[in-house]
């Protein structure tokens, strides 16, 4: 592999696709060389800073690696051809069900794959850090979250919120963790955990200001999964 990473994007007409996408552009450090799109899309076609836009992965080929924030199905359809040509997978799609996260293992029995709802540093921080609180607090202590997202955001609650939760009944055996979901507004990602008990209270947020944040971070996550065997990693494997 040269020193400069060939990437290609899907759903480069969508909202984080094309973040990634003119992110990609003014970095140094890669060279988008294939865009794609859903069959149908009105970018099908076009020439956008130089790539022409295609619902065909023939240009996965050139490419280094694969991001893909997508739909569910349409991200469980790339994981062959990337197994199949071996290359890398950056896959922030959310609303995957439990047999599409097997396809996504399965894949990464062959290729490096890092998945998660999540792609900024601090939001995944807070989520280790939420369920250290839980465990170190104790079972005395109630536990609840809430999440705000923009209104078209379609999975609810959003992956980030299920990641937090699962960590949190992971370190104490709860069963349940409420978690409440609000889609209200252009608001790109909001997650709190409010621990409690009699007399205090504890509030831990995380904010994100705009989607360039996930953009950049799973940019900054390629370039140490392309060094890696294959294998299903999440940020905290690569931070």
């Amino acid at each position: 592999m040269t020193d400069v990473i060939k990437l290609a994007v899907s759903g480069a007409g969508g909202g984080m696709g094309g973040t990634i996408w003119n992110l990609a552009n003014q970095d140094e450090r890669f060279q988008v060389v294939a865009v794609f799109e859903k069959p149908g899309h009105s970018l099908i076609g076009q020439k956008i800073n130089g790539l022409i836009v295609t619902d065909k992965l023939d240009g996965l080929k050139e490419a280094d690696a694969l991001i893909e924030f997508t739909a569910p199905a349409a991200t469980v359809e790339h994981v062959v051809p990337c197994v199949l040509l071996r290359k890398a997978m950056i896959i922030g799609t959310t609303g995957l069900s439990a047999d599409d996260v097997a396809v996504v293992e399965t894949g990464a029995k062959d290729i490096p794959i890092l998945f998660s709802p999540n792609m900024s540093f601090g939001a995944n921080y807070t989520l280790k850090l939420a369920a250290k609180m839980a465990k170190d607090l104790g079972l005395s202590w109630d536990i609840e979250g809430i999440e705000f997202h923009r209104k078209p955001k379609s999975d609810k609650p959003s992956g980030t919120a299920k990641k937090g939760v699962q960590l949190i009944k992971d370190a104490t055996g709860r069963e349940e963790i409420p978690f409440h979901a609000v889609r209200i507004g252009a608001i790109a990602g909001i997650h709190q955990f409010y621990f409690a008990r009699p007399g205090e209270r504890i509030t831990l947020i995380h904010e994100a200001e705009s989607r360039e944040l996930f953009a950049r971070g799973a940019l900054d996550f390629v370039p140490i999964l392309v060094a890696k065997p294959a294998g299903l990693y999440s940020p905290d494997d690569l931070l």
